[in-house]
């Protein structure tokens, strides 16, 4: 067992290498949810730090103009099936299960999303 840990060890960081190399945004998740893992490419893409990317929240700033989230189409509507807005805060809500916005100081939106465990019924534990 001892030896199965060592080779483990050892391939970590060429492992690591690898993932944090491809051009995909990569995590895993445990199986209750929170992130264990999340590649460099996805601090470098949404600005987070390790720290406020794992576990069970996560925040995300928008940096262009920003949002009024009211004021975005409904793409479920009739009317709306080829108009790209809404969309990613449809599945946002459909998928997370609070979705919180905010102005930045510097500009754009702050989106804070979190998922709850499905084996508890109280909110996990801010991080």
């Amino acid at each position: 067992m001892k030896n199965t840990f060592e080779q483990i060890k050892r391939w970590e960081a060429p492992l690591r290498k690898i993932i944090d190399t491809i051009p995909a945004l990569v995590w895993c998740g445990l199986p209750d949810g929170s992130k264990e893992f999340i590649n460099q490419r996805w601090h470098d893409y949404t600005g987070l730090s390790p720290e406020e990317s794992h576990g069970w929240g996560w925040k995300v700033r928008d940096r262009g103009a920003g949002f009024d989230p009211a004021s975005l189409l409904d793409p479920l509507e009739p009317e709306n099936p080829l108009n790209p807005t809404g969309r990613g805060i449809l599945w946002m809500r459909a998928f997370m299960d609070e979705v919180e916005y905010s102005a930045h100081p510097e500009g754009g939106c702050v989106v804070r999303m979190k998922k709850y465990q499905r084996s508890s019924s109280k909110p996990p534990v801010e991080q």
